[in-house]
């Protein structure tokens, strides 16, 4: 078998952080002999930033951001995002960040709020965002959102 495509959930979360170092080493050199493209899926930013070449944002089943790794953690477009990427840990706490805490409690993915699925959540929410679904669009070269106040 020689796939083209491996879909990772998950593969190195319940390891050990020494114990992970080797298998992304393992896949990143397995994706260079054999020309593998890897869906990977993770919650851990650190190693979707060290494996990645492009990354999707889910909340609740739906891509709020898609664009190349340097640029989402450069300059993500998504609140959701800018969360995630407020909530690593940091090896310099002194270092200045704009964290965004976020309230409430994560709707039910069966029954997701109308509109935006992360208004109940997003400290930037507009009654729009209340009332409609933003469209994941194209906002910079190579970068996508689905967002009311990045795509209007």
């Amino acid at each position: 078998m020689n796939p083209s495509l491996v879909i990772a959930d998950e593969p190195v979360s319940a390891l050990d952080v020494s114990v992970q170092a080797q298998v992304l080493k393992l896949l990143l050199d397995l994706q260079a002999e054999f020309r593998l493209a890897y869906l990977f899926i993770s919650h851990d930013l650190a190693v979707v930033k060290h494996i990645s070449h492009r990354i999707a944002v889910m909340y609740l089943g739906q891509i709020v951001e898609l664009t190349a790794k340097q640029t989402l953690f450069r300059t993500p477009l998504h609140p959701y995002t800018e969360a995630l990427l407020g909530a690593v840990p940091i090896p310099n706490p002194k270092t200045p960040r704009a964290d965004i805490v976020l309230e409430g409690d994560v709707p039910s993915p069966v029954n997701p709020p109308r509109g935006c699925r992360f208004h109940t959540r997003c400290p930037y929410r507009v009654d729009r965002c209340r009332r409609a679904a933003p469209v994941l669009q194209k906002v910079r070269p190579d970068h996508w959102a689905a967002c009311h106040l990045r795509t209007d």
